[in-house]
């Protein structure tokens, strides 16, 4: 126990790398009380990093359809996330989101993606 300890003290990184596992395996434990359709736009949009317009044509729906799916997982994620991880997680997701396009170049593509921080 007092070797787990030392080892805590002296290496901020454990710790820091037990919360981001932590915060995706709760993110991810709430994304499974979602709708099977509103976890896959929220996944193919936020994770995989396409846009809502590449996610409507790959799964043949409406894209507004796909940027509502969006917006109600979004409500559902505040709702029962502490507000600190829902801040987080659109930091993340907007982080992510714009090293996308600045990898690609392509400053466009990624235009019609949307991170919606509700209030």
């Amino acid at each position: 126990m007092e070797d787990y300890q030392n080892l805590l003290k002296g290496d901020d990184s454990v710790i820091k790398e037990l919360s981001v596992k932590d915060f995706y395996r709760h993110l991810y434990e709430l994304l499974e009380h979602l709708p099977a359709q509103r976890r896959e736009v929220f996944i193919l949009t936020y994770i995989k990093g396409l846009t809502a317009k590449e996610v409507a044509e790959q799964i043949q729906m409406p894209q507004r359809t796909v940027e509502s799916h969006l917006y109600l997982a979004l409500r559902f994620l505040k709702r029962h996330m502490s507000r600190n991880d829902y801040y987080i997680l659109c930091a993340v997701f907007l982080s992510i989101n714009l090293v996308t396009c600045f990898y690609n170049r392509d400053f466009t593509k990624h235009y019609d993606t949307k991170i919606v921080i509700i209030d």
